[in-house]
């Protein structure tokens, strides 16, 4: 009932029946679908990626060959052999009812690295939740089975960045059972903006600051410089991008802390993969600002079921005063809301980013932009919704991890709270 999907080949032969199990679990999650995970594997798979789905006809095991003889997950498929995995999941009857793809770091499996992917989670078809727990005892009983690279059980699971209303956190005590021990570590907050009425109305709900700030930051760079924008969204135009993003992200201040895109080779080739391939369905957008013809902000991004994933944003420290970046999110966010009015009416305060907005392309209507990353005081003051998110680690029951357990949820936070109560009375005590 459950197999393993080890080369990146067999995931590649499953993009049908993935899709299907998307369309069926009624999410909409980008980094869900089975091209952004295939471009993922593809980069970042490093031997050590697997997929694991749950088919619920058991007649379909005799369709699948030994997938222990297979090599693991990797960029190029070298060494793969494709079994009867991929060609039997198109079947109608062996629709998938859960699917993951996992990363193994030495002892512990987890979701895929969260730096370049977002929102990881278990796919399955809505108020189903016992192929999760399936899959989680298979993952309990790694020892000996063939197919997964280690043959040994995993120290601990660790699905970080999963959202705390979905289905693995809010059912974790029943899908973990008498197998796991369970902690919930870092919560975090996600940031977005729900797309909804005029954009003057969503500036009054920030507040009269946050109204009266973007104004005038606008104002202030069209004051200054010639301010124009351009969006990139064909493939023949990857070239001209990203020579735009090395330049803007020459002078950031992610290149100070090595974390722009222009940084790390891989993650080159990764977003030039992504932009092509989302191209290619007419949904990647890239919005460039410039001053006076020089690029000073960058969001590269991906519309998916009407929402907008801004994936990589930057912006020049040359020009930080006139505070490109947030002057570029204003004039996309503007153009997000027009598109949506089917007769706009007339603002009650002209933003003075009109002729901008009109350089701006979306891909149908926009319901949705989510900034992702880690969270920031800007991404506040823009977002007017957020999810929870935690790390979710699960320890195979024993008295080791039954020992950890109560030291974190109950010692730990008696220990924080005297040091906290000591440091206050020494602070007063000054």
């Amino acid at each position: 009932m459950i197999q393993v999907i080890n080369t990146f080949s067999e995931f590649q032969n499953i993009e049908q029946s993935w899709d299907d199990l998307y369309q069926r679990s009624l999410v909409s999650n980008l980094f869900l679908t089975h091209t952004w995970l295939s471009l993922w594997i593809k980069h970042f798979g490093d031997d050590q990626t697997f997929a694991l789905l749950y088919v619920p006809d058991a007649s379909w095991q005799g369709q699948v060959n030994d997938t222990g003889r297979s090599s693991q997950v990797n960029g190029a498929g070298r060494g793969s052999q494709v079994n009867g995995a991929g060609r039997g999941l198109e079947d109608e009857r062996c629709r998938l009812e859960a699917g993951v793809v996992l990363k193994r770091y030495n002892k512990t499996i987890g979701f895929i690295e969260t730096d370049f992917s977002y929102y990881p989670d278990f796919l399955s078809p809505p108020h189903s939740t016992a192929p999760i727990r399936d899959l989680l005892n298979y993952l309990k009983g790694l020892e000996g089975r063939r197919g997964l690279k280690g043959n040994h059980l995993p120290s601990k699971l660790v699905f970080a960045g999963a959202r705390v209303n979905s289905a693995l956190c809010k059912n974790v005590e029943i899908l973990a059972q008498d197998q796991w021990v369970a902690i919930f570590k870092y919560p975090s907050k996600m940031r977005s903006i729900v797309l909804s009425g005029t954009f003057d109305s969503y500036l009054k709900s920030q507040g009269a600051k946050f109204k009266s700030e973007i104004r005038r930051k606008v104002r202030r760079a069209q004051s200054n410089y010639r301010v124009s924008l351009k969006t990139f969204s064909r493939g023949d135009e990857k070239g001209e991008l990203f020579e735009t993003v090395r330049s803007v992200e020459q002078d950031s201040w992610k290149t100070q802390e090595g974390s722009a895109i222009i940084d790390n080779e891989k993650q080159l080739h990764f977003y030039g993969d992504v932009f092509t391939r989302y191209a290619e369905q007419d949904k990647a957008r890239a919005y460039v600002l410039y001053f006076d013809d020089r690029p000073v902000s960058f969001i590269m991004g991906i519309l998916s079921d009407h929402t907008y994933y801004a994936l990589k944003t930057s912006y020049r420290l040359l020009y930080r005063e006139y505070s490109p970046g947030l002057v570029l999110f204003a004039t996309v966010i503007e153009s997000f809301f027009k598109g949506k009015a089917v007769h706009p009416a007339p603002a009650e305060h002209p933003s003075d980013v009109g002729s901008l907005c009109s350089a701006v392309r979306p891909c149908g209507e926009v319901n949705r932009l989510e900034f992702l990353g880690s969270d920031a005081r800007w991404k506040g003051e823009f977002s007017n919704h957020q999810e929870d998110f935690c790390t979710l680690e699960l320890y195979p029951i024993g008295p080791k991890s039954l020992s950890y357990y109560i030291l974190y949820k109950y010692v730990r936070p008696v220990v924080k709270r005297l040091f906290h109560e000591k440091l206050t009375t020494a602070f007063r005590g000054r």
